[in-house]
């Protein structure tokens, strides 16, 4: 895969293949983020056949993932100038179970994966995979928290509702952050 300057990168969707800690402290503008395991097999459903640029921090990194023509090549994430990188936010568990706004807290886990059961308040559930064709049944004018088991998938969901246009906040630690608040 060809390694290309932050410079080369013009109209292509950039998709930011690093952990969700790294990628939450700051990413370009409209990056989505999808960790290797999510890259090859969500690419074509939150992209379509838009032209791609990996932004990593680890080139080895990029052998786990399929070879694909849509991918024009990658960025090294220390060499993005830190100054158009912008941050995606989060809630803590705390915060979001001590709210009494009114926003939209969308779980996104597989109902096969449901091991403990997320607050209900406000609760919208749309598995991962399903997301983009489902959009419409979000209401766009309230903040939206997203909830999966650790924020892997969580934070991949809002960076996809963020370049969407949504005020989406990633929950962090997940579902294991919120039970463990919830049983203090």
């Amino acid at each position: 895969m060809q390694k290309l300057q932050f410079s080369d990168v013009t109209a292509e969707q950039v998709v930011d293949i690093r952990n969700q800690l790294a990628f939450q402290n700051g990413h370009l503008d409209g990056a989505l983020n999808l960790i290797p395991r999510h890259f090859n097999q969500f690419l074509s459903t939150y992209v379509g056949d838009e032209a791609v640029v990996v932004v990593t921090d680890d080139a080895d990194a990029l052998d786990e993932l399929d070879s694909n023509e849509q991918i024009r090549g990658y960025l090294l994430a220390e060499e993005i100038p830190a100054e158009v990188l912008v941050q995606l936010q989060t809630i803590s568990a705390a915060d979001l179970l001590q709210s009494d706004d009114e926003f939209v807290l969308l779980d996104v886990r597989r109902p096969e994966d449901i091991t403990r059961p997320a607050p209900e308040k406000n609760l919208v559930s749309i598995p991962f995979a399903e997301l983009p064709g489902r959009l419409a049944e979000i209401d766009q004018a309230l903040p939206i928290y997203t909830l999966c088991g650790t924020g892997n998938s969580a934070t991949a969901v809002a960076s996809y509702l963020v370049k969407h246009g949504f005020r989406a906040k990633v929950v962090e630690g997940g579902m294991k952050a919120v039970q463990e608040e919830q049983s203090k």
